[in-house]
């Protein structure tokens, strides 16, 4: 594949002028219960991931990424570019993706003449029985671990591979299966634009010991925290071995995690520990890592404090990748593609979660919820306090916001499943 200089010019040009020069790959790298607190260059302790933060310190991190509280609606809101009140994808019971109904980004991708590969965890959006689920997704290639809580994602694993249900060895790691997996996948594409959705599943119970674990650790705190790093040592191969392949340069790495940290120990933003888990509408839920990184696309060294949630993932893939939105698919996100191609953008005015029936609307200062709680989360993600109704501003902000809320959710009395 082509690659693509780095040109200053280029970054000033429209995005088809960027995209003459030859489309992009892009990988989508979801961790699993990994959070705002996992990740060392948010300030976060005790974890160190430095590979994750060698990916922000030369591409972009954004301060202010939002997205659903849990597993499946998180996923449903990135891969179809849809709140889950429109989609009905409210909760990890409910949350199965129709693509005949709302088209993933690899279905738009595919039609594109990209190549596309899914590996990790599809979890909540597809079928655990289905094998041939992920092709409807959108997906040429595959290795997936389909089940839910079960051990069989890490030894001795159980995924689907391409449409057939593989049985590992005992001394067998799934992570590192469906590395390997990727690796093949990129060195048989890599004369044509590939999407990758990377759906790690690191850092997800159950919690059991990673290749790299001392030998008799049985501190599960200890085995938390080597998952982590594990994952962060699995960003460093990637790496590693996009730059081997000579496809470094022009593939766009987006990494984010699917809702807050589970497990023991959370971790601590600025030596405070968060508002809020896995599961929680509050900030701690919520709040994720967001880091973009193209050697030869993404201007390094940069921090961004626009607000964005995971709907703004679909439309962002597509424009990087130079490929129309559908005339008759409408999205509720909004492209932050210019933001990482080094431009200003048109930077959103707030972002919305939900979570079953609950759900809010947050800009940079105030969140007001479905109940109609009103908080001041300037200390986020540590902290949400109470506003007095005598502070005139504020007031106004919530008025601002809950226009906001009413025009988003016009018409919809109450959550609907799908």
């Amino acid at each position: 594949m082509k690659r693509i200089p780095l040109i200053a010019a280029l970054l000033l040009a429209p995005l088809t002028a960027l995209h003459a020069a030859g489309k992009p790959n892009v990988i989508v790298v979801l961790s699993d219960d990994v959070g705002l607190s996992r990740v060392s260059c948010y300030d976060a302790a005790p974890f160190r991931t430095p590979n994750i933060d060698k990916l922000a310190v030369t591409g972009l991190r954004f301060e202010r990424c939002y997205s659903m509280p849990l597993c499946g609606p998180s996923r449903g809101a990135l891969l179809t570019g849809k709140y889950p009140f429109r989609t009905g994808y409210l909760g990890n019971s409910s949350s199965t993706i129709d693509p005949k109904r709302n088209p993933t980004i690899a279905n738009v991708l595919q039609q594109a003449s990209y190549a596309t590969c899914a590996i990790g965890k599809l979890g909540q959006s597809a079928p655990e029985d289905d094998a041939q689920a992920p092709r409807a997704l959108g997906f040429d290639e595959y290795m997936l671990w389909m089940g839910r809580n079960t051990p069989d994602r890490y030894w001795n694993p159980r995924y689907c591979r391409n449409g057939e249900f593989v049985q590992g060895r005992p001394e067998q790691y799934g992570p590192d299966l469906t590395h390997e997996f990727l690796v093949d996948f990129m060195r048989r594409n890599g004369e044509r634009p590939f999407f990758v959705y990377y759906s790690a599943v690191l850092a997800h119970t159950p919690f059991v010991r990673t290749p790299d674990t001392k030998p008799g650790t049985k501190d599960r705190a200890q085995i938390v925290t080597d998952m982590v790093h594990y994952l962060d040592k699995q960003m460093g191969l990637l790496v590693a071995d996009l730059e081997k392949l000579g496809l470094r340069d022009n593939t766009i790495i987006l990494f984010t995690s699917d809702n807050g940290p589970y497990g023991e120990p959370l971790g601590t933003i600025r030596g405070q520990p968060l508002h809020g888990v896995k599961g929680d509408v509050t900030e701690g839920g919520v709040r994720e890592p967001l880091i973009v990184n193209c050697p030869a696309l993404v201007p390094a060294g940069r921090v961004s404090q626009d607000l964005t949630d995971f709907t703004d993932l679909f439309p962002t893939v597509l424009e990087l990748a130079g490929v129309a939105l559908p005339p008759n698919l409408k999205l509720d996100g909004r492209s932050i593609a210019p933001q990482i191609l080094g431009r200003q953008g048109k930077p959103r005015e707030w972002v919305y979660a939900q979570l079953a029936g609950d759900y809010f609307i947050a800009d940079h200062r105030y969140k007001l919820y479905g109940d109609g709680k009103f908080t001041d989360i300037s200390d986020s993600p540590a902290a949400e306090k109470t506003v007095s109704e005598s502070d005139e501003a504020a007031m106004k902000a919530k008025q601002r916001l809950a226009a906001a809320l009413g025009e988003l959710r016009a018409g919809v009395t109450a959550p609907v499943a799908s």
